[in-house]
């Protein structure tokens, strides 16, 4: 019998990966809070097929192998039970949640993974498209979105700090006061 949407619990999470296509790129890092709980589950996990990657995926997200050996990185076959069993019962939620639930997948099918994950969703990307884009914001990257929110953009790229952004932007996006809105056209005017 399938859980109740009102007893499953919002798992924010974020990949970085070797690149765009789930089908040829590797999950390299993992990372997922689940709300109400705050249990973390952030792993560093080893390229299945590095001769895939692209070198601005591997740029962007701080990859070498020394320093995966420093963060103790995991293989893929030690990560996707937890990563699974993390993702059961929930609803999905972070920017571009679908591109992380894609790869994920993509991952489950190459390793013959039968467990069932959460499908229901929640995009920042809309929420920014609904509040922000009438106020002029053009591009609702997650570093555009936190900028005119005045959210750091610290440790961008890195899937736990991604993370921790996307949930703070929607809860910035919940319910905005009037005078946070004005704030909001300010920056995006003076960018």
């Amino acid at each position: 019998m399938p859980t109740p949407l009102t007893e499953k619990h919002v798992v924010w999470l974020d990949t970085e990966t070797t690149g765009l296509d789930p089908n040829d790129h590797d999950i390299i890092e993992f990372a997922a809070l689940r709300e109400g709980t705050e249990e973390w589950l952030h792993l560093y996990i080893w390229p299945d097929r590095p001769e895939n990657a692209h070198p601005q995926a591997l740029e962007v997200n701080g990859y070498s192998i020394e320093e995966w050996e420093r963060r103790g990185a995991i293989s893929m076959e030690e990560a996707l039970p937890q990563i699974t069993r993390f993702l059961r019962n929930c609803i999905l939620a972070g920017q571009n949640v679908s591109f992380d639930e894609a790869f994920v997948r993509a991952t489950m099918k190459r390793y013959g993974n039968k467990d069932r994950i959460g499908y229901h969703k929640l995009d920042i990307v809309t929420l920014a498209i609904v509040h922000l884009r009438p106020l002029g914001l053009k591009a609702v990257r997650l570093h555009n979105v936190c900028k005119v929110l005045g959210i750091s953009n610290e440790g961008e790229h890195t899937a736990k700090a991604d993370v921790r952004r996307a949930r703070a932007v929607y809860r910035a996006l919940l319910d905005p006061s009037d005078d946070l809105r004005e704030a909001w056209r300010f920056r995006m005017a003076s960018q």
